[in-house]
């Protein structure tokens, strides 16, 4: 066993320096696919290649490559640009529609400062994600063996599994490489009461708080069941530590807040983020070696001889050894993680915590992919391996136990990098695919005027939402202008009224509304539309008053978008007429209590374009008049106006009425107005209610 006074015996920096170089080169060596055009060609499984779910594959990794060059432009800028206009416009904070990919813009920041180029940013972003994921594992491992090999080996299970290495289109996913310095740290805390340790703990899990929420979940399961354990352990001296661990608390509080609070807010300000059907679990026996969530045969071969080392006593650093709590918080992460399980001589079947939870839970029922979770397993098996090979090296002389630690390695590259694997049963061999844009096309939207581009076609039909808008976003990574284009897990909810008026284009109202909204750039992508349609859009092209010809670029037109038009975001603008929604030309709506969706039309009397400037829901007041135009309740209303019309130009839009309680069936007309603004009628529609 260990000695207590065994931690003072550290490995030479020279070890641990070419243990780092070495998972450099191994991280380089497993992206090869890209060195030869790191900015123009991005890694995808070679599994991949010809399978029917490439299109969506590259569809999102087209999205992740242009969100964290988003993210980097706007963090430059300064971080509160985070919650500003990107995709998606003019929807604010859009990267709340699915990740938000802050860690690895994080990585990515020091190449895109250094090169301004977003595909090799992104490139150089995932192999330090993977050398980090396994410097991380290697110093949680060799705090606790003491052994440079066993460590070496837990560093290579944890970073470099089959898993992690075949997915590069969604780092989010497998983001976990901050988690194991937290184990250590917040040990390193309990156990020797220091600030500089509080201040690392606090570091990186605020960095792990800035990756995805499915492996910021497994942190708070595995680091819940491991802090409650050093709460116990340690309780003697949580007195004395109360301070450091409340700046803790502190600062995740606040990081937490800062990354996931806009989630929150947009979820409360939509209702969006959440009910999406079929949560993703795995099987229980997909752990298994061949299942699609294995971690490897080799790697569970050594976690099992690690926990079964265990048997014979424990190896004590610092006066313990974490191996059986931790395996009990990886059980808890597999529980979370698995569908259902059948108990087999009971027929009990228990269910997935989570799935229980999602039900009650705010903003649970969006997380839809609990499978993840699984990488939070795979952080106490590649631990529990450092045991498994320290057994198999400790009573050998050092060049022994370094040449069975590299025979190791190769049995766990060669399990992770197999050929005959498929999507399934993973594989980490990667291929390469370009996805820079056609040259021309990147010269075309150089020096933009400011404001947002319109690509057009504009549609989420089919090839719209899978070939057009990852493109859109691609390009958009280059010329650093919002845009409508919208690719996400949610859908934008503004994106039906943008819809609306691009489809209405060469019409100059719909023209003149989308300049107000914010537009100054279309983007003619004519290889994506019929051949008529640029005759269908001549006479705007022609309109010298609303648009200019700047360029083309193979089949793609820029055109500048201009408006005659002042521009106006008065409410005043909206100003019902006394006989609108009166003269019984619109049947009357039918509703009920306790609210109801009622759809009403506004119009625009005034001579400017009306912009709605909150690009949000508006709450106003519902006025309610019976038959005989008396006002008789009030009640609250709340829906989406227009967010832009042009003069002598309406549109219909829907609003949730709530049904005053005292209201009694019969024909009602209600009017909306702003709240304080009684005067100001909005719009007016006849309901019948009962």
């Amino acid at each position: 066993m260990i000695s207590p006074d065994a931690s003072a015996a550290r490995p030479s920096r020279l070890g641990n320096a070419l243990v780092a170089l070495l998972y450099l080169a191994l991280a380089v060596w497993v992206h090869r696919s890209v060195l030869g055009a790191p900015g123009t060609v991005v890694p995808m499984p070679t599994a991949m290649v010809g399978a029917t779910t490439s299109v969506l594959y590259q569809g999102d990794q087209r999205l992740v490559v242009a969100t964290i060059a988003t993210n980097v432009q706007k963090l430059l800028r300064g971080p509160r640009e985070l919650l500003g206009f990107g995709f998606c416009y003019p929807l604010r904070a859009a990267y709340t529609l699915g990740e938000h990919m802050f860690g690895e813009s994080l990585l990515a920041l020091p190449f895109y400062v250094a090169t301004d180029d977003p595909i090799l940013s992104y490139n150089a972003a995932l192999i330090v994600s993977v050398w980090i994921a396994a410097l991380a594992m290697y110093a949680l491992a060799l705090y606790w063996t003491r052994s440079v090999p066993a460590a070496f080996v837990a560093g290579l299970v944890f970073a470099f599994n089959a898993a992690r290495l075949s997915n590069p289109a969604h780092p989010f996913v497998h983001g976990n490489l901050w988690t194991p310095l937290a184990l250590l740290f917040v040990h390193r805390l309990f156990a020797q009461q220091r600030w500089r340790d509080a201040a690392a703990l606090a570091l990186v899990i605020g960095l792990q708080l800035l990756e995805s929420f499915y492996q910021v979940l497994a942190l708070a399961l595995i680091g819940g069941v491991y802090g409650l354990f050093l709460l116990v352990r340690y309780r003697r001296v949580v007195p004395a530590l109360l301070p450091k661990l409340l700046a803790v608390a502190a600062v995740c509080a606040a990081a937490t807040w800062a990354v996931f609070g806009p989630y929150l807010a947009t979820r409360a300000r939509w209702g969006v983020l959440q009910g999406r059907p079929g949560t993703l679990l795995t099987f229980a026996y997909d752990y298994l070696p061949g299942g699609g969530a294995t971690v490897g045969a080799v790697a569970l071969v050594l976690a099992v001889l690690g926990l079964a080392d265990r048997l014979r006593g424990p190896r004590r650093v610092a006066g313990e050894d974490p191996r059986l709590i931790l395996t009990t918080a990886g059980v808890l992460v597999f529980w979370c993680a698995v569908w259902p399980v059948r108990l087999p001589v009971l027929k009990w079947i228990v269910p997935n915590p989570l799935a229980v939870l999602g039900e009650v839970v705010p903003g649970l029922d969006a997380v839809r992919v609990l499978g993840a979770l699984r990488f939070g397993v795979y952080l106490v098996v590649a631990f529990l391996t450092a045991y498994g090979a320290l057994l198999l090296v400790e009573r050998l002389r050092t060049a022994t136990s370094c040449a069975v630690a590299a025979l190791l390695a190769l049995l766990i590259l060669g399990e992770a990098f197999d050929p005959t694997q498929t999507l399934v049963t993973r594989s980490s061999a990667l291929t390469a695919y370009r996805i820079y844009p056609p040259v021309h096309l990147v010269n075309l939207v150089e020096q933009l005027p400011d404001g947002a581009v319109l690509d057009l076609p504009y549609g989420f039909k089919a090839a719209g939402k899978l070939l057009d808008m990852p493109n859109y976003i691609t390009l958009a990574a280059y010329h650093q202008r919002p845009i409508a284009g919208c690719y996400n897990s949610f859908p934008n909810p503004l994106q039906d009224q943008v819809t609306s008026l691009s489809e209405r284009l060469p019409d100059p109202a719909a023209a003149d509304a989308l300049y107000a909204i914010g537009f100054r750039t279309l983007l003619i992508h004519a290889e994506r539309v019929p051949p008529d349609y640029l005759t269908g859009l001549a006479p705007l092209l022609s309109d010298s008053t609303r648009t200019r010809f700047v360029g083309k670029g193979d089949q793609t037109f820029r055109v500048d978008l201009m408006s005659p038009l002042p521009v106006s975001e008065a409410l005043a603008a909206l100003a019902a007429t006394p006989d609108s929604g009166a003269t019984g030309a619109e049947r009357p709506a039918a509703i009920a209590a306790p609210a109801a969706e009622v759809e009403f039309r506004f119009a625009n009397a005034s001579s400017a374009i009306f912009r709605d400037p909150t690009f949000a829901p508006r709450s106003l007041t519902a006025r309610w008049r019976d038959a005989a135009g008396t006002v008789v309740a009030t009640s609250g209303a709340r829906g989406l106006l227009p967010i832009g019309l042009a003069p002598g130009d309406a549109a219909t839009a829907t609003f949730t009425v709530a049904v005053p309680a005292a209201a009694a069936a019969g024909a009602y007309q209600v009017e909306l107005t702003p709240d304080g603004e009684p005067d100001l009628v909005l719009a007016r529609r006849a309901v019948r209610l009962g």
